[in-house]
């Protein structure tokens, strides 16, 4: 499948929890993960302090800073190249994480009938590069420190690499451990303005995992067979990474995070 769909419509749905990093006047304004305090708009969020609740996990390597920059005109993430860093990315801690390891179908599952409302999970980046090297930059779903190369987690990402399409956005995937990582589709979106790169999650009889960009479905899996599970935790971090800072400079605007009852 390729090409740009029309927007992905969400329908009638339940949030449970709506959150986002708090750069710009929320809460708090720090680099440190665990001043990524969130904007609750329910009250199906642990119940703890805000600078406890963290929604990406600990950056490794070339770590970066926020600040605010007067040409885009609010508080931004920068992670700047730099000679000497190892690959960057979110370590294993984040207060939210999605339970793509759950079966629905299988011969011993339990009816859904006796289960709470089905779900859909929903992650949005608002990435761009602003000097383009040869390392891989991701944003989704799985364990995942630096670029998909580096590691091998099962992961649905979106990613930009600059020897392939150009860098413009594509998703990409492993859904074993130790696998192949298969790409998908050319988006045709180049990553040097902002553009929001959404993993989308839903349970079900047959479970979907999308790719929107802007909003609009590039690409969907759907089934069982592409649910991938992550050893014993069969959960999924929040993640953006960068297999290089060496030669690339990354900006983030706020990512969020919604749950949502189907």
């Amino acid at each position: 499948m390729s090409g740009l769909k029309t927007r992905f419509d969400e329908g009638a749905s339940r949030r449970l929890v709506d959150v986002v990093e708090s750069w710009n006047g929320l809460h708090l304004s720090s680099n440190s993960p665990i001043a990524n305090a969130a904007d609750f708009r329910s009250s199906m969020v642990p119940s703890v302090a805000p600078t406890n609740i963290i929604l990406l996990g600990t950056n490794l390597g070339a770590t970066g800073a926020v600040g605010y920059d007067a040409l885009v005109g609010r508080t931004i993430q920068v992670w700047a190249s730099a000679a000497a860093a190892t690959a960057n990315g979110s370590a294993a801690v984040s207060s939210f994480t999605v339970p793509m390891g759950r079966r629905f179908a299988l011969a011993g599952a339990i009816p859904l009938a006796l289960l709470p409302p089905l779900r859909r999970y929903r992650v949005d980046f608002l990435p761009r590069v602003t000097v383009a090297g040869a390392a891989e930059l991701v944003c989704g779903l799985g364990e995942v420190i630096g670029g998909l190369v580096n590691g091998n987690n099962p992961a649905f990402m979106w990613s930009s690499r600059l020897g392939t399409n150009a860098g413009r956005w594509m998703p990409r995937y492993r859904l074993v451990a130790a696998g192949a990582v298969t790409d998908g589709p050319d988006s045709g979106v180049a990553p040097a303005n902002f553009h929001q790169c959404s993993l989308v999650y839903e349970e079900g009889l047959t479970p979907r995992v999308r790719w929107l960009v802007d909003g609009a479905e590039l690409l969907q899996l759907a089934g069982d067979a592409f649910m991938a599970t992550i050893a014993t935790t069969a959960q999924f971090l929040l993640t953006k990474g960068l297999s290089a800072p060496v030669g690339t400079t990354v900006q983030f605007a706020e990512t969020r995070f919604r749950c949502e009852e189907l």
